[in-house]
């Protein structure tokens, strides 16, 4: 049989062809029959709107209509074939398109220094705020970075440790953002009646004997020794206690709950994100309670949790967010989870961040024993030979009928029979 060109009627023998992003069904046309479908691109010359080698790849987006596929840009990636959009990168991961789109954005997860909400598009975009700093992998929010140290101060960002002391007449309990910090009880000028070395995390008060009624002393011997008739400080506050200005007593106020007082505290200190206390008198901070797995205590001076674990993570002990660590492919997490859980026999889940487990596919059979945490592929398992497996097998794998074998693995149900077994010839 004779073929012929697809012609467009009027135009010139090189112009017998569709133009690029269009296609041409059948002989005779007058023009093209329509635009190449989302997830296909159509170079000139096609006849069907979906053309087979022409399935947009792995990295890019058609949105139809097309001559070539387009890359996902960067903070996009797409790991599955025909398709007309790509997928926001989630948090936790970056996807950096500038040397070529992204197909797989768990083998770029976001460095230490770093956090990565969704939609990230290069490792440095966003890094830890002056005042803390991150020696994790995989961050996704701000709120997760730790803050800086005591003693320290971390005043660049994108820190994956603390690298400066405080300066010498300073102190700096927590998230101090410089070394000449100015964060009132956190970090600050050392007080009056106290010293304060290079890298001091609480201020050491003036030995017995002694006082200062000025303020960032660097050493001991800059404390001034008390004589008779005294007319300057009597002594310094006790530990659980706090003792504002005008205090006549060395247990004038005793420490609030939700924080701590050092020696010589002017204001309670509180207790920071992680931790809580319920009852007051404390003097370190060593002495707040951490916060009870399962739950999180999001903001510092907290008397008690602020709530259960959100679904899809799992909080240990001293977490201070809800989604402090992302439930791991082949477990699930619901509200208020502690730790990882297996899913049940007959139950599966493959992607991070689940709350519950699903149906196992019909195909596979699903047991804990098999799934391995983080480990995606291990939560399902292709039924074996010889067996079918309907939906929600676990160890229950369904033997062929008597009078047949299996040839393949994966099937489904017992109606299968025909075309996936060979009858035995009895």
């Amino acid at each position: 049989m004779t073929t012929h060109p697809l012609h467009v009627k009027g135009q010139s023998a090189k112009e017998f062809y569709d133009r690029a992003g269009k296609y041409c069904g059948s002989y005779g046309l007058t023009a093209e029959t329509g635009d190449c479908d989302p997830g296909y691109y159509c170079p000139e010359g096609q006849t069907v709107a979906t053309p087979a080698n022409y399935s947009c790849p792995l990295g890019y987006f058609c949105v139809g209509g097309k001559e070539l596929p387009e890359p996902c840009a960067s903070g996009t990636y797409q790991d599955e074939p025909i398709q007309s959009t790509c997928k926001t990168c989630p948090a936790g991961f970056y996807c950096n398109a500038t040397f070529g789109p992204v197909i797989n954005y768990a083998t770029y997860i976001c460095p230490e220094g770093f956090f990565c909400p969704d939609g990230t598009r290069y490792p440095e975009e966003f890094p830890c705020p002056e005042g803390t700093f991150n020696n994790r992998t995989g961050l996704n929010s701000t709120s997760e970075c730790s803050e800086c140290v005591g003693g320290m101060a971390c005043d660049v960002e994108g820190l994956t440790y603390p690298i400066r002391p405080c300066s010498a007449g300073y102190f700096c309990r927590q998230s101090a953002d410089s070394t000449t910090p100015s964060l009132g009880s956190l970090a600050d000028q050392c007080p009056a009646g106290s010293y304060c070395p290079v890298e001091t995390a609480e201020p050491i008060g003036c030995p017995e004997g002694s006082y200062s009624s000025a303020m960032a002393l660097q050493m001991e011997s800059q404390c001034i020794n008390c004589t008779g008739g005294l007319t300057a400080v009597f002594g310094q506050c006790l530990p659980g206690f706090y003792c504002p200005v005008g205090s006549k007593v060395s247990t004038e106020i005793i420490c609030t709950a939700g924080a701590y007082c050092p020696i010589g505290t002017e204001n309670p200190v509180p207790c920071p994100a992680g931790k809580y206390s319920d009852v007051g008198g404390l003097s370190m901070e060593s002495q707040c309670s951490l916060c009870t797995e399962g739950y999180y205590c999001e903001t510092t001076g907290m008397t008690n949790v602020t709530g259960p674990c959100k679904e899809g993570y799992y909080c240990p002990n001293g977490s201070s967010v809800e989604t402090q660590i992302i439930c791991p492919a082949a477990m699930h997490c619901p509200t208020g989870s502690a730790t990882p859980q297996e899913c049940p026999a007959g139950m599966f889940v493959d992607y991070d961040g689940a709350a519950a487990c699903s149906v196992c596919p019909e195909g596979y059979y699903c047991v804990p024993e098999l799934s391995i945490e983080g480990n995606s592929a291990s939560a399902k398992n292709i039924c074996p030979m010889g067996f079918f497996c309907p939906n929600g097998t676990g160890h229950d794998w369904q033997p062929c009928p008597a009078g047949t074998y299996g040839l393949s693995q994966g099937l489904k149900k017992a109606e299968d029979l025909d075309s996936m077994y060979r009858r035995t010839i009895l």
